[in-house]
C-alpha cells in the first residue's frame, strides 16, 4: 500500500481527481502501480481498478525499462507494467509515426547479436575525450554564467564512474574556489555498526545517493536527487549553484516552468531505498550531484540542445542506447565518442513488445 491516509489533504485530492497523469511509466516497476491500485480502491471505496479513477499513462517501451540491481533479463520483463494483471485493464492509444525513425531511418542490425552500424549521418564522432567536452562545452569560461546556455549542454554515458571522472574535470576548469562536503555516514543499526567503519562507508557508492565527497563550484551545474518541493523542486531538477555555504547551497533552477527560481538545498539523512548492501546505513548529505554529465538512465525524460555521448563503456539494458540518441532533437547537435569502428550494443528485450 502506498503511504496515504484517509482524511488527509492528499486524499481529498485524489478523491477529487477526474483524472490521474503518469510520466514515463514503462520505467516505473509494475509493483509500483499495483500499491497504487490497492491504495486507490481504499481510499476511494470503490472495489474497480484504480478505484474507477482515470489513469493516463504515457511513456515508449522502446526507453528503459525498470531497474532491477542485479536482475537479469527475466527479472527485468517481469518488473515491467506489461506483466502486471492491471494490463488487462488498459486501453492502448499510439501514436503511429515515430518521429525518430522518420528523421533518421532505421539502421541494420551487425551480424553479431546487439550490435548496429552507427552511420555518419548519426552526428559528429571524436576520437577522444578531450574532444568529446570542447565540442559539447565550448569555450566554458565564456558561455558558463549564461544559464540557459548551460542547461541545454550535457554528456551522457552508461556508468556513474564515467559521468564522476567528465564531472570532476571540468569543475575544475570553473573560476574560482573549489568547496568540498563531505557527507556523514553512520549504520542505524548499533549492533553492527562496529563491522563497518567510517572510511568503509564512505568508499561507497550507491545509485541515487550523492557521492561523499562533493566538489562544487558557484556556476556548476547540479541535479537534485530527492523530490525536496514538489512540483518545484523534484528529483531530476537541474540547477546552476549561486551560493555556497557550510550547512545550505544555494542554486537557481535552469529549465522548466520554475527557470530563474531560487533555492536553498540542505543537508538531509539519505537512506538507499533498494541497495543490494547486506546492511542499511545513512548518509547525510545535500541530495544533489554535478551534471555536466549524466547516466543515460538519470537523462531519459529530459531534453538538451547539445548532446555528447560516451560510448566507450557500451550500453547494457534494454532502450539505453535509444534513450541516449533522442536527448537532442537534431543529428548536428549530438557527438559521439565510440569504440573502434563505430559500432556499438543495442540492447533490445522484444518480448516487451508482445
Amino acid at each position: 500500500m502506498c503511504n496515504i491516509k484517509k482524511g488527509t489533504a492528499l486524499c481529498r485530492v485524489i478523491i477529487e481527481a477526474k483524472a490521474i497523469v503518469v510520466d514515463e511509466a514503462p520505467m516505473t516497476n509494475r509493483g509500483a502501480f499495483e500499491a497504487l491500485d490497492r491504495t486507490l480502491r481504499d481510499l476511494t471505496g470503490n472495489d474497480n481498478p484504480m478505484g474507477g479513477k482515470c489513469m493516463l499513462l504515457c511513456g515508449d517501451f522502446r526507453q528503459i525499462l525498470p531497474v532491477i540491481q542485479g536482475g537479469t533479463r527475466g527479472n527485468i520483463v517481469d518488473a515491467c507494467l506489461k506483466r502486471s494483471h492491471l494490463w488487462d485493464s488498459v486501453v492502448v492509444k499510439q501514436l503511429h509515426t515515430n518521429m525518430r525513425v522518420h528523421l533518421y531511418g532505421k539502421f541494420p542490425i551487425d551480424t553479431l547479436p546487439d550490435v548496429v552500424q552507427l552511420p555518419d549521418t548519426m552526428g559528429t564522432f571524436v576520437d577522444s575525450k578531450e574532444e568529446l567536452v570542447s565540442r559539447v562545452y565550448p569555450d566554458l569560461l565564456s558561455n558558463f554564467s549564461d544559464l540557459a546556455w548551460l542547461s541545454e549542454h550535457c554528456i551522457l554515458a552508461p556508468l556513474n564512474k564515467t559521468t564522476h571522472s567528465i564531472n570532476m574535470t571540468l569543475v575544475e576548469q570553473l573560476p574560482g574556489d573549489c568547496c568540498d562536503y563531505r557527507s556523514l555516514d553512520t549504520i542505524p543499526d548499533e549492533s553492527q555498526a562496529v563491522h563497518f567503519p567510517t572510511e568503509f562507508l564512505n568508499s561507497l557508492e550507491v545509485s541515487g545517493l550523492p557521492q561523499h565527497l562533493l566538489l562544487l563550484k558557484v556556476g556548476a551545474p547540479i541535479i537534485i536527487l530527492r523530490s525536496l518541493d514538489p512540483p518545484r523542486v523534484t528529483n531530476g531538477t537541474r540547477c546552476v549553484v549561486t551560493k555556497l555555504s557550510a550547512n545550505t547551497v544555494e542554486a537557481k533552477i535552469s529549465h522548466g516552468r520554475y527557470a530563474g527560481h531560487d533555492i536553498i538545498i540542505p543537508h538531509i539523512p539519505l537512506i538507499p531505498s533498494n541497495s543490494v548492501l547486506p546492511f542499511e546505513f545513512r548518509r547525510l548529505q545535500f541530495p544533489i550531484a554535478l551534471c555536466f554529465a549524466m547516466t543515460i538512465n538519470k537523462s531519459q525524460g529530459q531534453t538538451f540542445k547539445a548532446v555528447g555521448l560516451d560510448l566507450t563503456d557500451e550500453s547494457f539494458t534494454h532502450g539505453m542506447l535509444y534513450v541516449a540518441l533522442s536527448r537532442v532533437g537534431s543529428a548536428d547537435r549530438l557527438t559521439l565518442l565510440v569504440r573502434g569502428d563505430c559500432k556499438t550494443r543495442n540492447v533490445v528485450y522484444s518480448e516487451v513488445y508482445r
